[in-house]
């Protein structure tokens, strides 16, 4: 038990700080609009999105995908 404790320390640590190594040539290449602006992302949590979306009204709802990445 304890070695297997011991390999998800390691694992956890090692994912922490791979994770923390962060790509600084990052340049944004889009912007829209807030979401209270009528923008296409939201500046609150998930559930502040009220949906169905149909954006391209072709009568099938739309995946919405948004970041947050500040940098």
């Amino acid at each position: 038990m304890r070695i297997y404790i011991n390999t998800i320390m390691i694992s956890l640590s090692f994912t922490l700080i791979i994770g923390a190594e962060v790509d600084s040539a990052f340049s944004v290449k889009w912007t829209d609009l807030s979401w209270g602006s009528g923008g296409l992302h939201p500046d609150g949590p998930p559930w502040s999105m009220v949906g169905p979306y149909d954006f391209d009204n072709d009568g099938f709802g739309d995946f919405i995908v948004t970041s947050s990445y500040t940098g």
